[in-house]
């Protein structure tokens, strides 16, 4: 007895969303939750609810559908951490500066895999690290630069010294986090978030004072 043929993903079925659309969200998801490792025109195709021929129709090849599924999956990755990213003015300097580090870690180890996952693939790769460094991703200068507008934020509302440190924190705070991520990801890999981050609390304690103690010495 044959099979009932499987049901198509069809535009304007009220998703809202087109084919290209689709096939990339649908990859996205697959990248989130699997990695880059073993991933198939197939597999994607079946996720898809695509007959497997179509993806021809809109990318001209495996790569330039992992690509922008992976510019996608940056793009959500900066926006998760930009949300999660503390309010200046609220909480403690050093309590801000512990969900800073938080948020940086999960991007981080979301990232590592990704670019891990491309090694032995160097035309794959550095077309995903232009992406990343694009307007539209921003990369780590757009990390970089929420930091800044928080601890300048911060500076308005006097709690942190005007001393000109502030930048340097922030290229610190995102060092140690990718490098704490790339340790765990050899060491630890099911390190909990919560664990990895605790263990960044004494450098983020160290951070913390070092902008409020900069002037302390100053005359008023």
């Amino acid at each position: 007895m044959m099979s009932p043929p499987r049901a198509r993903f069809l535009p304007g079925d009220g998703s809202g969303e087109s084919v290209r659309e689709h096939l990339v969200a649908v990859t996205e998801r697959l990248l989130a939750e699997h990695g880059l490792e073993g991933l198939t025109t197939r597999r994607i195709a079946e996720a898809a609810n695509v007959a497997h021929g179509l993806l021809y129709n809109h990318f001209a090849n495996k790569d330039d559908l992992i690509l922008a599924s992976l510019a996608a999956r940056a793009s959500t990755l900066v926006a998760e951490f930009e949300k999660a990213c503390p309010r200046p003015g609220g909480g403690s300097l050093e309590g801000n500066l512990a969900a800073f580090a938080a948020a940086l870690l999960k991007l981080q180890r979301a990232l590592l895999p990704l670019l891990a996952s491309m090694i032995g693939k160097r035309e794959l790769l550095r077309r995903f690290l232009a992406e990343l460094h694009s307007a539209e991703i921003g990369g780590p200068d757009r990390i970089l630069r929420t930091l800044d507008d928080y601890l300048a934020a911060e500076r308005q509302f006097g709690r942190v010294s005007g001393a000109g440190e502030s930048h340097l924190v922030g290229i610190l705070l995102f060092a140690i986090t990718q490098l704490h991520a790339l340790a765990t990801y050899v060491r630890e890999p099911d390190a909990t978030p919560a664990k990895a981050a605790r263990q960044l609390r004494p450098f983020v304690s160290f951070l913390a004072a070092s902008l409020t103690t900069a002037d302390a010495n100053s005359p008023t």
